[in-house]
């Protein structure tokens, strides 16, 4: 990008100006992380699978009690 001397100006840098006269610092990305909120599809198909298995063994269980204890012996 061209300033108004015609200068070249990395994108980056004019970035970070504006989130430094914004903010007052450059966030760090533990600061992002802190306060982001999970949301389903950041954590991908397998947590749902993972939750979905638990309801079938709890459908399972509540069908046939003793699977639940043969489940837990052999573990």
């Amino acid at each position: 990008m061209n300033n108004s001397d015609k200068k070249v100006v990395p994108v980056r840098y004019l970035g970070q100006q504006h989130v430094l006269e914004d903010l007052g610092r450059i966030p760090t990305l533990q600061d992002w992380l802190v306060n982001l909120k999970l949301v389903s599809w950041m954590h991908g198909r397998k947590l749902d699978i993972e939750a979905e298995n638990e309801e079938s063994r709890s459908l399972q269980a509540s069908i046939d009690p003793a699977r639940e204890t043969r489940a837990v012996e052999e573990k």
